[in-house]
């Protein structure tokens, strides 16, 4: 490869970089330095480690190549290793999970991270961000607490923990989305649960989200929520509202008031509006049966 320019290194990142516009180079550390074993040997006991290619190698190649390289070093902890990083330019990994099982001097931890690196809370080698924290010892999950602030992204102003019950009624599309992330989470990490009868299946326990709207078309904000929250998911979506028979732009023609109210067992004011809010209970109420067909036709196009 050498004799060539290491032309087929050249052609390689380059097409890579028509793809993409960073390229990770894995196991970057045998560029320093590398362990070979003997075409049939039993074990790996007979191998040595043998020198790299070096900055040659990337002062020839770098130029044939538009992407952003990311050094993969990790388990490449010496001087050769870190000099080569620190020569090419290449910004490093860290590892977030990485950073928790020392002290507060732990390479991972992100005061420690200079500023040419590239952050992944784990690789393809680590468990799920959420999997690793449930298996955490004490010990990591104090460090974890002490260094990492909690996140403040999740409702209002809530971390995950605080955000069982952030359904204010006026920010729906809010806590029905972290109520759907939170149990698809939990359903797919059931592939790591001892206990559960999910445990080692590829996906976790398989899980059918199904939105309804209200049961009429007053309650605007809800029904709009829910329906923006089906389209971010791909989840289907009964639409009770615009099958129920009745708008809450026709009035009764007797009592001109709203149609919901003669089928409501409460009522609620909506944008200045009196509406019927729960439905009249029991199995022979108008409302109840028209939502059971409504439902039912649904589940017979999903469920076939």
């Amino acid at each position: 490869m050498k004799a060539d320019g290491y032309g087929w290194w050249k052609k390689r990142l380059a097409h890579n970089a028509r793809l993409y516009d960073v390229i990770r180079i894995d196991h970057f550390r045998a560029f320093a330095d590398y362990y070979t074993i003997p075409y049939g040997a039993e074990n790996a006991k007979s191998g040595k480690w043998e020198k790299g290619t070096g900055l040659a190698f990337w002062n020839t190649v770098k130029p044939a190549v538009s992407a952003e390289i990311i050094a993969e070093d990790l388990g490449g902890d010496t001087p050769e290793v870190k000099q080569l990083v620190e020569d090419t330019g290449f910004p490093n990994m860290k590892i977030l999970q990485f950073a928790f099982d020392s002290d507060l001097d732990n390479q991972f931890l992100p005061k420690n991270y200079d500023k040419n690196c590239v952050c992944y809370t784990g690789t393809h080698d680590n468990d799920t961000t959420r999997g690793w924290f449930e298996k955490a010892t004490q010990k990591e999950k104090i460090m974890f607490s002490g260094t990492v602030p909690a996140d403040k992204s999740i409702g209002k102003g809530k971390c995950w923990e605080e955000c069982a019950s952030c359904l204010e009624t006026g920010n729906y599309a809010e806590g029905f989305d972290f109520v759907i992330k939170r149990y698809m989470s939990d359903c797919y990490n059931l592939r790591d649960d001892p206990d559960s009868k999910y445990y080692r299946s590829q996906s976790g326990k398989p899980a059918l989200i199904v939105l309804c709207t209200h049961w009429h078309d007053a309650r605007t904000a809800y029904n709009e929520s829910v329906r923006k929250l089906a389209a971010k998911w791909g989840l289907p979506l009964v639409e009770f509202d615009a099958n129920i028979g009745f708008s809450r732009h026709m009035p009764h023609p007797v009592t001109g008031g709203q149609i919901s109210l003669i089928y409501a067992d409460d009522t609620q004011v909506v944008n200045g509006v009196r509406v019927g809010w729960h439905p009249l209970r029991g199995k022979d109420q108008y409302i109840q049966r028209k939502m059971a067909a409504i439902f039912a036709a649904r589940m017979s196009q999903l469920l076939p």
